[in-house]
């Protein structure tokens, strides 16, 4: 039970605490924070309590403005810092509890903070790894008898998306333009995407990455997930159709993606997972896994146009129909040398179920286009129309979990054209605002969550986006084609520049904000060396653990006692890599050396 007050439906019990940054208009700065109740905890103002083993010498990465450098850290930060949030908000704890001062300044209520995207991402794939929607989309598009293409149960297919679109839950999205070809007969035509999709995805983040050319072996690949998103990416199917061949998808995904801004920890999803699905044939070797690593979490797609009081559900799936787990999809992407990094996002692709009610696309719930989908009140959709409201739902247990992300469709037009299947990849759902009555956003995910509660039948693991009205100009509307904000809404995050010369290169740099680089808004993004490599990590057995900012090609290591492991040209590669000591700070000289 937590001191802190906690409604019996809240969405973030003391079982959940999500991780997010959040600013507020007495203090625009972005921040990490905590969700409980309806409060945000703000970690910059409590770094000093984090005293474990890890943490107490990571203080700092509180102080960032997006959760790289936390991610980076490792299972063994992620469970120190949970626990300690757990000790620390519990009534049997007086330091928070009783310290008047503090709780001012460490609490936050929801209602008056901005959310930002949780993490500075560097790269963003979606994968393809629901084997119903695979299979829809096959019959949809070469018969039935040809529904899976011949790789699809051999290996998770994904495709590499663009993280710069990449957005938080509240950002304006507009409608895009492009060529289309609605009639084979003709020439291809430019103008407003007619056939724009959602479609109902979730996204992990990685925590600690791995160096190029080292893959991630997929007993170990449980140790670079660290927490779970509810994720909407937009699909403008005329637009895939005719530019798809031969390279995959382009401009019909690339304007717009948007994820919840509370990201859930893995350990407060780990106890809802279920066993994997049946894999025939059997995959390779290297993707084979025993541990359960797909879960339980119930989600609802709903949609609400223009002058209806209320939203219709169209979908009704479940995260535990994915055919390839996250383990496989984290250690295929690295299978061939590929270098992960903290923040990267790596999403499911679109999650259908058994059931034509469960399909998680509007061109599969319309069976391209063919049929319409009942909202009630006389109003029927195939694709979505301008000012469509799209709200994502996600939960366990009976708590009340709720995705509100408004939905912006294009203009009104005659939507009989067909949509062409991504062989590579799927359509992406998009979140908008929904105003309720705060007038904020909302979107969430929850699972019930382990443990005794304070609240039993409400307790749950939440994932929870708001997208607020002060930065968002009012209501947040997308209106795609027409109105709607363009370029960067506050929180946006851009692509990554190149890093400066001296500075260490991939996987090795997070982004703190730079308010006069003003690159993105008001906020610029800066990239500067990374302090990850401390001594005094290990491994969940005790051994040792490498840690990869102090491991320079050529170079030295630091193993768990701090000491320095020597590789050839150790000195030179410092030199000349710019690589830091993880010790002293030196570019001149290694930890055994300081």
């Amino acid at each position: 039970m937590s001191f802190v007050p906690v409604a019996e439906d809240s969405d973030f019990p003391i079982q959940n605490l999500p991780y997010g940054v959040f600013s507020t208009p007495d203090n625009p700065r972005p921040r990490i924070g905590v969700a409980i109740g309806d409060q945000i905890l703000d970690l910059s103002v409590i770094k000093h309590l984090f005293t474990g083993p890890v943490l107490s010498k990571h203080q700092d990465v509180f102080d960032q403005p997006a959760l790289n450098s936390f991610m980076g850290l490792g299972q063994a930060a992620w469970r120190e810092a949970r626990e300690s949030l757990r000790n620390l908000l519990s009534t049997s704890c007086a330091r928070l509890r009783d310290d008047t001062d503090l709780r001012r300044r460490a609490f936050t209520a929801q209602a008056s903070a901005a959310m930002h995207l949780p993490a500075a991402i560097g790269d963003y794939t979606d994968f393809y790894s629901s084997r119903q929607h695979a299979t829809n989309m096959g019959i949809m598009f070469r018969g039935s008898e040809n529904a899976l293409v011949p790789n699809w149960l051999h290996l998770p297919v994904g495709y590499h998306g663009r993280a710069s679109s990449v957005v938080v839950s509240g950002t304006p999205i507009r409608r895009p333009t492009g060529q289309m070809r609605p009639d084979d007969a003709k020439p291809p035509v430019f103008g407003p995407c007619k056939l724009l999709d959602m479609e109902l995805e979730m996204a992990f983040f990685v925590g600690p990455g791995n160096n190029l050319g080292e893959p991630i072996p997929i007993s170990r690949a449980h140790e670079h997930i660290f927490g779970m998103v509810l994720m909407n990416d937009w699909s403008a199917r005329d637009i895939q159709k005719w530019e798809y061949v031969p390279l995959g998808p382009f401009l019909g995904k690339s304007f717009g993606t948007t994820i919840s801004p509370w990201v859930v920890p893995m350990d407060a999803l780990l106890p809802f997972a279920v066993p994997n699905p049946e894999q025939d044939p059997k995959p390779l070797p290297y993707l084979r896994h025993d541990r359960p690593y797909t879960f339980d979490i119930n989600l609802s797609v709903t949609l609400k146009g223009e002058g209806m009081s209320q939203a219709a559900t169209i979908c009704r799936s479940n995260f535990k129909y994915m055919y390839w787990t996250m383990l496989q999809q984290l250690t295929h992407h690295s299978v061939n040398g590929c270098n992960l990094r903290p923040g990267d996002l790596l999403a499911s692709g679109t999650i259908s179920g058994p059931e034509p009610e469960s399909f998680g696309s509007l061109l599969e719930l319309s069976w391209r286009g063919t049929k319409a989908i009942d909202l009630g009140n006389g109003q029927t959709r195939k694709f979505l129309l301008d000012g469509d409201e799209v709200i994502i739902t996600g939960g366990r247990g009976d708590s009340a979990v709720r995705v509100h992300d408004d939905l912006g469709a294009a203009n009104d037009h005659d939507h009989e054209e067909e949509a062409e299947e991504d062989e590579a990849g799927q359509g992406q759902p998009f979140v908008h605002v929904h105003e309720d009555g705060l007038g904020r956003g909302l979107l969430h995910v929850g699972a019930a969550a382990a443990g005794s509660s304070s609240n039993p039948g409400s307790t749950g693991t939440i994932f929870h986006a708001c997208g607020e009205p002060g930065p968002w100009g009012g209501r947040a509307t997308a209106r795609p084609g027409g109105g709607g904000g363009g370029g960067h809404a506050p929180g946006a995050t851009p692509r990554r520049p190149a890093l400066p010369e001296g500075v260490r290169g991939p996987g090795h740099t997070h982004p703190p904000w730079d308010p006069k680089a003003n690159l993105v808004g008001d906020r610029g993004l800066w990239w500067g060396p990374c302090r990850l490599g401390k001594r005094g990590q290990v491994t969940e057995d005790g051994a040792p653990a490498l840690v990869p900012a102090a491991r320079p090609r050529g170079g030295r290591y630091h193993d768990a006692s701090g000491s320095a492991q020597r590789r050839p040209g150790a000195l030179r590669a410092v030199q000349e890599r710019g690589h830091e000591c993880v010790r002293c700070s030196s570019r001149s000289r290694l930890a055994a050396e300081c």
